[in-house]
């Protein structure tokens, strides 16, 4: 039996299950550990959407996934560790134990072929219900510093375009 078998219970399809991640640590300075807790979106769940890229499939990290070992990119790996601070920065108010992410690479099965297509459909009606969607593009690359400052002049200069208040 494989790591992903004991990972993953099978989802309802019938009930639009979908997992989602808490993480229980990533601070770091240990492997990330994390828990899925499966959920039905009827239930209209408080949950945030992680968009990211993937990055190179060659170049793994370690996570710790229901007690057991998991390997993910390392810029989900990397995500992992920062997103939950940005929830906070969102939802200050609220416990940070609150925060559930769905992932795609963690929260479907990617063994699966059945699940991740069922999965796919799922997917315009994951981000559409989010409370908060994150983007992950990776950590400080030029490039995205740059774009991320042309951003930042561009939420300044034109306020009227932007939907809310804009925080860095």
């Amino acid at each position: 039996m494989s790591h992903q078998a004991i990972i993953y219970q099978p989802l309802d399809a019938a009930r639009r299950e979908i997992r989602l991640v808490e993480i229980a640590s990533a601070d770091g300075v240990e492997k990330t550990r994390c828990r899925l807790r499966t959920i039905s979106l009827d239930d209209n769940p408080q949950f945030s959407a992680l968009s990211y890229l993937w990055g190179d499939p060659e170049t793994t990290e370690d996570i710790e996934l229901n007690n057991k070992s998991f390997s993910v990119t390392r810029n989900l790996a990397n995500a992992l560790k920062f997103v939950r601070s940005h929830w906070q920065h969102q939802f200050p108010h609220r416990d940070k134990n609150s925060f559930l992410l769905w992932a795609d690479a963690i929260s479907v099965n990617q063994q699966d072929t059945a699940e991740r297509s069922s999965q796919v459909l799922l997917m315009r009606d994951i981000y559409p219900k989010a409370e908060l969607v994150l983007s992950w593009l990776g950590c400080g690359a030029d490039e995205m510093d740059l774009a991320m400052d042309a951003l930042r002049i561009i939420a300044i200069e034109a306020p009227e375009f932007a939907p809310g208040p804009v925080s860095w």
